[in-house]
Formats: C-alpha cells, sequence, structure tokens
C-alpha cells in the first residue's frame, strides 16, 4: 500500500472516530439536557400540587367557618323573634291589664 494511500485511510479513520465521538457527546448532552428540564418540570409539579393542597385546606377552613357563622346568624335571628314575641306578648297583656 502506497504511504498517500496509507495516510489517506488513517485520517478517514480518524476523522470517522471524531465524528462518533462528537455524535455520542451531543446525544450525551442532549440526554442530560432532557433530564434537567424533566426534574424541574416535575419539581415545579410538586409544588403546584403542595400549593394546590394548601389552598384546598384553607378552602375548606374557610367553608367550615362559613357555616358556623350562618348557624349562629340563623339561632340569633331566632332568638331576635321570641325576643320580639316576648315584647309582644308583654305588650298586650300590659294593654289588656290597662283596660
Amino acid at each position: 500500500m502506497p504511504p498517500d494511500q496509507a495516510a489517506f485511510m488513517k485520517a478517514s479513520r480518524e476523522a470517522a472516530e471524531r465524528k462518533r465521538r462528537r455524535r455520542l457527546t451531543l446525544a450525551f448532552s442532549t440526554l442530560i439536557l432532557v433530564l434537567l428540564v424533566v426534574s424541574g418540570l416535575a419539581g415545579l409539579a410538586y409544588l403546584k400540587a403542595s400549593e394546590a393542597g394548601q389552598q384546598a385546606d384553607r378552602a375548606e377552613q374557610q367553608a367550615a367557618g362559613a357555616a358556623r357563622k350562618e348557624k349562629d346568624a340563623r339561632h340569633n335571628l331566632g332568638l331576635a323573634f321570641v325576643e320580639k314575641a316576648e315584647r309582644a306578648v308583654a305588650k298586650k297583656l300590659f294593654n289588656e291589664a290597662t283596660i
């Protein structure tokens, strides 16, 4: 084999090896980048799920508080009606007694 042909073949093999290494490096770098992005998205999803759970807990607490306030308001309204009825009865009894 002539020396120039051997040199050409050696250079060709080296170029092919560099190309293979470059492709492998690019593929590995892409894989790492994809893993980082997926990890970041998973972390963000976890944080959002945690935040949603906290908001649901607050909403349940507010709903329970509103239900208690409604119950108290209905009770107070009932007491007001009873008090008004008692005053009306007392006034009627007073009016009947003075006649």
